[in-house]
Parts: C-alpha cells; structure tokens; sequence
C-alpha cells in the first residue's frame, strides 16, 4: 500500500492489517484519544492473510501502542 506512511511499513506486507490501521486511526480520532489510551488491539477476521504474526500486533506497533497487547482470536 503505498500510502502507508513509512512509519508503518510493518504493516505494508498485511492487507488487513492497513485496513484495520486506518480504522483504529479514524476511531482514535472520533474519540479524541490517543493509541497510548488503548489497553489492546483485538482483531477479528473471518480470513487472516497469514496465521503469524498477529495482525493484531502489526497493528499494535504501527499505532505507536508499547503497552498492552494485540492479538487475534482464531
């Protein structure tokens, strides 16, 4: 995706991870906080493009997040 900023180019392999890191940067936003607020990221797929890493994790790290956890129930 080559409008994922360079800071995310973890993410820029994962499909569904860039999506749902435009959506977690929209909901921030809407609620007016940061991603240091958050104490996870959980994401649910009916598809994952790859079973490791977590895209909850590349999601995790692209949003700046150095606590908490990101993962993703299968």
């Amino acid at each position: 995706s080559s409008d994922v900023c360079s800071s995310d180019l973890i993410v820029s392999q994962s499909r569904y991870a860039v999506m749902a890191l435009y959506a977690a940067r929209d909901a921030l936003a809407a609620a007016q906080i940061s991603a240091t607020d958050l104490d996870g990221v959980i994401i649910a797929c009916t598809n994952f493009q790859r079973p490791y890493p977590s895209i909850g994790v590349e999601v995790q790290h692209a949003l700046g997040m150095t606590e908490g956890f990101g993962i993703d129930p299968k």
